[in-house]
């Protein structure tokens, strides 16, 4: 009886484990119809490939996926086998980047799965459908020969759907922000509209009368989408020569901090400035052009390291860049794996310097990672910081694709900056294992403390993730290449290297948006590194013109706080409607930058208003993709 039931539970684990390591097939679908109709995709020379993690073998890598196949009905399909899981994917035309979805697609497996046919881009015809149109007059009001004047004129869009010149007067174009980009939204179009414009300018009330003048190159052409839609371009499609200066950046980073707790070596280790202007020193160029990326090491100063880079750059080009560790594996046990700097004062994303031109043009002088020195954690000192995230918005179905459960799923906090998780022997890529938080009181609010000892510095760059039982895996808050972390620090209210203690951080929010700006700290609380920044307060409230304008995907925006109080900043359309909160939150006296990321949006005109007490401003910005 009893090697029965032994016989019979050895069959049925066995089962069991087939079960949970089997493979799904999932078949995929894209409806090509519209990107046919358009003429972005010839069924006789193009081939359409579904490229992503559903693909394990080649995650994202197009020319590794295999071509989907043609129905014959201008859709294709492919079939998939995989673990169950959540994965990400995209439609791509041809076998390189370029021609692909502008977004990625999730998916959550746990069965077999045919699914419904998406469009390309998730484009469709046949329904309502707006143009906004835009168009940029700077090349044509700086020309000395040219007869536009911003203030004589009137500028049109004239095409097929105006009559041409005899109805363009019913389509003016307005410059609300004086920076010569005129705009107008035109409704009343169907989804597969074939467009045929131009833009014009005069100074008569009625284009009619031939006194009007038009782009010299060849109509226009537009191919119209169902919904909201936005072309973008310059008068006769001539964009602003683009003049270049020559000069050069001094980059200087302190890394006294790093010394001091013990995991970087001025002696035998080095520093390298990453960025923009030297291709984020890859590894051609660290072999061919070391003397743009590998910095000096001060004699007098051995934990200082600069590098001055010549430049022949545009005037005000924003410049993005990071240091980065050189650890001497040689002679040091090389566990420090993430070297590059995750600054707080980005939220982990890319430092920023505009260009001047200039010689010799100074950097701020940075400490690694923003890291003060007054916020080191001696050694043999012992600290602890509490944090608290409300859960509710991740058990939300229609937020989450595959819910947190309280039930049966276990919630961490993770360390996303490589130097502080090295410093507490923590292992940069094991996802789930630092500090697993509870809900007592259940409540949806989870708590959990995370104890810091020294050496090491007060800082947390951190998100939240859970282990889903559902799926077997980690779900994590999901990151990017711009503020992608919370930051928070301990508060300091005794002054240098002093900690309150107990202390509890400001409760979070799972979030599954990339930018966690909200969740941010400049300074540990109470904390004032020099004298000079009290006189450098500002004392009106104040909202600038956000930066790079236009820009594509990213911008900056900046205003000063003079007083505490609420502070809101929303994005709007140009019909008014608010399509993104970047804050909403209390802030003490002080200058901010926000970061924009606008990934997901149409190219067009958008405004931002800033509230703050009893002060509003409102600026445009232009997204040009």
């Amino acid at each position: 009886m009893k090697k029965g039931i032994i016989l019979f539970l050895m069959i049925f684990l066995a089962g069991f484990m087939t079960v949970s390591a089997q493979d799904f097939n999932i078949t995929f679908t894209v409806d090509m119809s519209v990107q046919i109709a358009k003429g972005s995709f010839d069924p006789a020379t193009d081939d359409v490939r579904c490229v992503g993690t559903v693909y394990v073998d080649h995650a994202w890598s197009p020319p590794d996926t295999p071509v989907m196949t043609d129905n014959g009905d201008e859709t294709y399909s492919v079939t998939y086998a995989m673990p169950a899981g959540t994965y990400g994917y995209k439609y791509v035309i041809g076998d390189a980047w370029g021609r692909d979805e502008s977004q990625d697609r999730p998916i959550t497996v746990n069965a077999d799965a045919v699914l419904d046919p998406v469009f390309f881009n998730d484009e469709t015809i046949g329904g309502d459908a707006t143009v906004t149109f835009n168009v940029d007059m700077t090349v044509v009001a700086e020309d000395n020969l040219a007869p536009f004047d911003p203030t004589a004129n009137t500028v049109w869009v004239a095409g097929s759907f105006t009559d041409w010149q005899n109805g363009c007067v019913d389509f003016p174009m307005v410059d609300d922000n004086d920076d010569l980009i005129y705009s107008i939204t035109v409704p009343g179009f169907t989804g597969g509209d074939q467009l045929a414009f131009k833009f014009t300018y005069g100074t008569t009330a009625d284009p009619s009368d031939g006194s009007i003048t038009w782009e010299s190159i060849s109509d226009r052409t537009l191919f119209v989408l169902d919904g909201e839609q936005t072309f973008t371009d310059y008068w006769n499609s001539e964009e602003p020569v683009t003049e270049t200066v020559q000069g050069s950046i001094l980059f200087s980073v302190d890394m006294s901090v790093m010394s001091e707790i013990g995991i970087f070596d001025p002696a035998n280790d080095g520093v390298w400035v990453r960025g923009s202007f030297n291709n984020w020193g890859d590894g051609t160029a660290i072999d061919d052009y070391p003397e743009i990326i590998i910095m000096d090491q001060d004699i007098f100063n051995p934990n200082l390291f600069s590098l001055l880079i010549p430049l022949d750059e545009e005037l005000g080009l924003e410049m993005y860049y990071k240091y980065f560790a050189d650890i001497n594996t040689d002679l040091t046990d090389p566990d420090w794996t993430e070297t590059y700097e995750r600054p707080y004062s980005s939220g982990g994303g890319n430092r920023v310097i505009a260009y001047e031109g200039v010689d010799n043009q100074a950097a701020p002088v940075s400490y690694f990672e923003d890291v003060n020195p007054e916020w080191v954690i001696p050694a043999g000192t012992t600290v602890e910081i509490e944090f608290n995230v409300d859960m509710t918005p991740a058990m939300d179905p229609a937020l989450q694709a595959q819910p947190f459960d309280p039930t049966t799923d276990q919630l961490y906090w993770r360390y996303e900056q490589g130097s502080a998780s090295f410093s507490q022997g923590v292992v940069w890529d094991d996802r789930g294992q630092y500090m697993e938080l509870t809900d007592p009181d259940a409540d949806n609010i989870y708590s959990g403390t995370v104890t810091v000892v020294g050496p090491s510095f007060n800082g947390f760059e951190y998100i939240y993730e859970y282990y889903s039982a559902a799926l077997d895996q980690i779900v994590g808050e999901p990151t990017g290449y711009g503020w992608a972390y919370r930051v928070r620090f301990i508060g300091q209210s005794g002054g240098a290297n002093a900690f309150d203690q107990p202390y509890s951080a400001p409760t979070d929010t799972w979030t599954n948006a990339e930018d966690k700006s909200g969740d941010w700290e400049a300074a540990p609380a109470g904390w004032v590194s020099d004298v000079d920044d009290y006189n450098n307060l500002p004392t009106s409230f104040s909202l600038e013109q956000n930066y790079p304008n236009p820009f594509n995907p990213t911008t900056t925006i900046r205003f000063t706080v003079p007083e505490s109080g609420m502070v809101s900043l929303k994005v709007y359309n140009l019909l008014g409607q608010e399509v993104a909160t970047l804050m909403n939150k209390e802030l003490s006296v002080g200058s901010y930058d926000i970061h924009f990321n606008a990934a997901n949006f149409s190219s067009g005109v958008y405004f931002y208003t800033v509230k703050v007490n009893n002060f509003t401003a409102t600026k445009k910005m232009m997204l040009i993709k």
